[in-house]
């Protein structure tokens, strides 16, 4: 067990680095905001819904994969976060593609997984699906919606109804670009995704060489 920030991890040594990314490095911005509502997506072992928990929100975090979703319930009691933090075992999908059930492919390395193949999949698990806009209702308002979802973040971000997008005021995302590469995804998907956003968030972020984001931070010019 580590202690960050007044935080107990229980992580493996090749996770630590995510703690200085997310909690040191604040990668995602959140720690000199001001929020009570926290959508985590792609929550993995917790390290984020702890972050903001300990910044004082209430975080509803999903995680699909069950070694995972293991331990985000074991940092949850721990940490003394039950209630505050609301643990679901689901994939989030677009309202399009969503069914009851999605295939998550598990990689190598942290257990990170995805819907897209790779070649560093180890195994698939079949898990609930819950489309975005049904999270979002739920939330009522949601003051920061963070991904991290390996690639289903741009589904996602394409397809969530514009009614429910301007009730959120912070988005904060890990981009992987990979899948563009691949060709398992189209460009139109990057494209439509910056523009949707750019017409409801300011957009800032870390920038690839080619020019595309790697990280966004949208802001909502309405809800600043």
């Amino acid at each position: 067990m580590v202690v960050k920030h007044g935080i107990k991890f229980i992580l493996s040594e090749n996770e630590l680095g995510v703690i200085k990314e997310v909690c040191d490095s604040d990668v995602y911005r959140v720690r000199n905001r001001s929020f009570k509502t926290v959508v985590d997506i792609g929550a993995h072992k917790g390290i984020f819904s702890l972050f903001c928990a300990s910044l004082g929100a209430s975080v509803w975090a999903f995680e699909p994969v069950l070694v995972n979703y293991d331990a985000l319930l074991r940092h949850i009691e721990i940490n003394s976060f039950k209630g505050q933090i609301k643990p679901h075992r689901a994939a989030i999908r677009s309202n399009i593609e969503c069914a009851h059930s999605t295939v998550v492919n598990v990689r190598t390395g942290i257990d990170s997984s995805s819907i897209f193949k790779d070649a560093n999949d180890i195994r698939s698990e079949v898990v609930t699906s819950i489309n975005i806009d049904a999270v979002l209702e739920e939330v009522k308002r949601t003051d920061v919606l963070k991904l991290d979802c390996e690639g289903a973040e741009f589904e996602i971000l394409n397809a969530v109804s514009d009614d429910l997008l301007s009730t959120v005021r912070y988005i904060c995302a890990e981009l992987h670009l990979n899948y563009f590469d691949d060709g398992q995804l189209p460009a139109k998907l990057y494209d439509g995704m910056i523009h949707k956003l750019r017409n409801m968030f300011d957009i800032d972020g870390a920038f690839m060489p080619d020019g595309r984001y790697s990280y966004i931070h949208c802001t909502n010019k309405n809800l600043k």
